[in-house]
């Protein structure tokens, strides 16, 4: 069966860290074959297009705030002809996408959203957000916020579509997930949802996700990386300490990652990788003993914790 390929524009309002990195996969999965991003064609609720539908992005846009942040990034992207970096000119660079990808800090997306000629600039279009914290009504109420409230969900949802999706920063490396949003009772187009689907597939998995469990799925993708981060300092410090070179206990420690996920991908349980490795008695199990003594496992949990907790709260004024 053929895939339909759409040639779509994109345009990243605001390029921090996150949307560089998305920008970045991108770029690195255009030269893969189309269908290597097909999304689902059917599921018991029929979300999806009946028919295989792939995204082909022929223009990217970057709309940044400041000049030296236009020239860092007109630089870093300089290899690509599709890339355009524009600074202080978000509504001209909404104009020129059809899917628009919002990466702002949560402090900022409502005089964003609610820049003049925004409002007309969006219609018709549709709206990623990976604004941590953010609901789907709060970013309508920042897009309507001159118009009647009398308006409803469905003559909003007719003006643009918002889809809320949450990753982490290695989708640079085509290695995140991409958690879309669903709320109760909420139903995407097909050709919404397909188009959004299909264009995160390109920086790596995709899964529907519930809504109230957007908070946990952002600690897990993006600071489950930097937790994960102290944890092989420790080990390349440790052989350091016992006179492996620095750039060799990097690269082994980034083959046990390697491992580790491929394993637990597997369906393999951590504590059933731990069982193939120690022996009661033996020198691994030695180490554990540490671990445990210490309470890593609990500092985890309490981090998560805390990282879910301050990210359910980011556009909460008093926080």
């Amino acid at each position: 069966m053929s895939v339909h390929i759409i040639p779509t524009k994109i345009t990243f309002l605001g390029c921090g860290k996150l949307n560089t990195a998305i920008l970045s996969g991108i770029l690195s999965s255009l030269p893969d074959p189309p269908s290597t991003f097909q999304a689902p064609t059917y599921t018991p609720n029929e979300k999806f297009l009946p028919n295989p539908t792939v995204i082909t992005p022929t223009s990217l846009t970057a709309c940044v705030h400041h000049q030296s942040t236009s020239t860092s990034l007109t630089q870093t992207f300089s290899h690509s002809p599709l890339v355009t970096v524009l600074a202080n000119e978000n509504v001209p660079g909404v104009q020129r996408g059809d899917i628009i990808i919002l990466g702002v800090e949560p402090s900022v997306y409502r005089p964003v959203l609610a820049e003049p000629g925004m409002l007309d600039a969006l219609k018709g279009k549709t709206l990623v957000s990976i604004v941590g914290g953010v609901s789907v009504s709060k970013l309508y109420d920042a897009i309507f916020h001159s118009s009647p409230t009398s308006l409803t969900t469905s003559e909003r949802e007719k003006h643009c579509h918002i889809v809320r999706v949450t990753l982490g920063p290695s989708a640079a490396v085509r290695a995140s997930v991409s958690l879309i949003s669903e709320e109760a009772g909420r139903r995407y187009p097909p050709a919404v949802l397909t188009s959004v689907y299909s264009l995160f597939m390109r920086v790596g998995e995709v899964k529907m996700w519930p809504e109230q469990l957007q908070a946990a799925g952002a600690t897990m993708l993006a600071g489950g990386l930097a937790f994960l981060s102290v944890a092989v300092e420790g080990m390349v410090e440790g052989a350091v300490g016992e006179g492996v070179e620095r750039e060799e206990a990097l690269q082994m420690a980034a083959s046990c990652l390697a491992g580790l996920s491929k394993l637990v991908a597997g369906e393999e349980s951590p504590g059933g990788v731990r069982g193939k490795v120690a022996t009661p008695g033996g020198s691994t199990a030695a180490g554990l003993e540490v671990l445990e003594e210490g309470r890593v496992k609990e500092l985890y949990r309490e981090a998560l914790r805390v990282t879910t907790f301050r990210t359910s709260r980011l556009d909460d004024p008093k926080e």
